[in-house]
């Protein structure tokens, strides 16, 4: 009887360490203002919100930064240097890098990880309006 009782509080005591964990995990990522994309370490902000790939897919050339805020929410961050382009983490833990600032059209759109560049999901359009 008294092993049974000892299994019982191990196992209890695992689910509970479990969940703290996870409770801890999420926290961290929550309150964490900096984020390594593709390599350079970016300003970040936490949105509760499940964005994928696919959620690009409705962008073109002719999306305007402040349509792309409007169907998906403000950026996490900004990526870059001068530009210093907006940024938006995916569900998966990769991230979308629009090349579009407020006031323009969207010139691309790329997938990438915390290392490098994964896949463009828009190619490169730099010609002028």
């Amino acid at each position: 009887m008294k092993r049974k009782k000892y299994i019982c509080m191990g196992i209890l005591i695992f689910l509970i360490s479990i969940i703290s964990i996870r409770i801890l995990l999420n926290h961290i990522k929550r309150n964490a203002d900096t984020k390594i994309v593709c390599g350079n370490v970016t300003n970040y902000t936490y949105y509760d919100r499940k964005i994928s790939a696919e959620d690009f897919l409705q962008f073109g050339h002719n999306t305007t930064y402040e349509e792309m805020v409007e169907c998906l929410g403000k950026e996490n961050g900004r990526y870059g240097y001068g530009g210093a382009w907006p940024y938006y983490e995916l569900s998966d833990g990769t991230y979308a890098i629009c090349t579009c600032l407020s006031g323009d059209r969207m010139r691309s759109i790329v997938i990438v990880d915390k290392k490098k560049k994964l896949y463009t999901l828009l190619e490169g359009d730099w010609s002028k309006e």
